[in-house]
């Protein structure tokens, strides 16, 4: 199966992936549109976003521009979407350990309101929206799967394949289990105490606020206690069951003879979902398990120039 070299794109955060896609699409590695993604991960990071700056302005063709979009205007979690909004992917199988639905197909829908490329919109798709897709160049209609990794279809045509470490051991919800605090003024720390309405109360985490050394902090998810027993903190497995998963992928991708076009492998470690004492160990079981199958030619996406 050893062919020519495959592009392989370290990603330290996965909104990187808009990014590299991006970039594949300009330098002929991918076709600009109806590519498929085979995404191997813990979650499924099928956020719809809202963004500042119109995607429909982006150029394509600035690096820097789509550089700055991507890690200004698009989350970890919500990075795919605006590659299914931009065409490059008409089809998406998530390959997750464990899915907690029965129904594993869907057809899905995305748009932006008013087509101003600001607010990204999705749902299922109706017949009305099938109907208003054949004049609608907004909004377009993909395929979404949910698979394990036993579930992986034959070699598709023009596939990415996208891996995030966390998919073989995951340390948890990072909002749980570390505290994300910003420095503040005392002013807006007066504000905090003196009033039950402060605006922080209202984001869904439990926001507290301290002073230390003269400084003073408000801390977004104030928790004391976690729970290791209670999903998803048991997530984090040994190595020896790591190793065992990522012969799973690599023994599943051969058997189905997936010829990927490029691979992006997402570290996830500065957001805390792959554990910090295991990336490392994961990454380069991962890469030796792949360069048994292919020819690769691996880069750091922070190592990419931005013309």
């Amino acid at each position: 199966m050893r062919l020519q070299k495959i592009p392989v794109f370290i990603l330290e955060e996965h909104n990187e992936a808009f990014y590299v896609w991006n970039e594949c699409v300009q330098n002929g590695i991918i076709p600009a549109a109806d590519n498929v993604l085979y995404h191997i991960d813990e979650h499924g990071d099928m956020g719809v976003p809202r963004f500042n700056k119109s995607i429909n302005s982006l150029n394509p063709a600035e690096r820097g521009e789509v550089r700055t979009f991507t890690h200004e205007e698009i989350g970890i979690g919500s990075f795919i979407m605006p590659a299914m909004y931009k065409g490059i992917f008409n089809s998406i199988y998530w390959f997750k350990l464990q899915h907690k639905t029965s129904r594993h197909d869907h057809l899905l829908y995305v748009r932006t309101y008013n087509a101003d490329g600001l607010k990204l919109l999705s749902g299922p798709v109706t017949d009305e929206i099938r109907k208003a897709s054949e004049v609608d160049r907004d909004l377009k209609i993909f395929d979404f799967h949910l698979n394990n990794i036993d579930e992986m279809p034959e070699a598709l045509f023009s596939i990415a394949l996208d891996i995030d470490l966390d998919y073989f051991s995951c340390s948890g919800n990072p909002v749980e289990l570390y505290e994300i605090s910003i420095e503040i003024t005392k002013a807006e720390y007066d504000k905090f105490h003196s009033s039950p309405y402060h605006q922080s109360k209202f984001l869904g985490f439990k926001s507290n606020v301290y002073e230390a050394d003269g400084k003073y902090h408000l801390i977004l998810n104030d928790y004391k206690h976690t729970y290791p027993d209670l999903y998803p903190f048991t997530l984090k497995v040994d190595r020896e069951l790591i190793i065992e998963r990522i012969g799973e992928v690599i023994n599943k991708l051969k058997e189905r003879k997936v010829l990927p076009k490029v691979i992006t492998i997402c570290r996830s470690r500065f957001s805390g979902f792959t554990p910090d004492d295991q990336w490392e160990f994961i990454e380069d079981s991962l890469l030796k398990g792949l360069k048994s199958l292919y020819e690769l030619e691996v880069h750091l996406v922070a190592e990419l120039e931005v013309a």
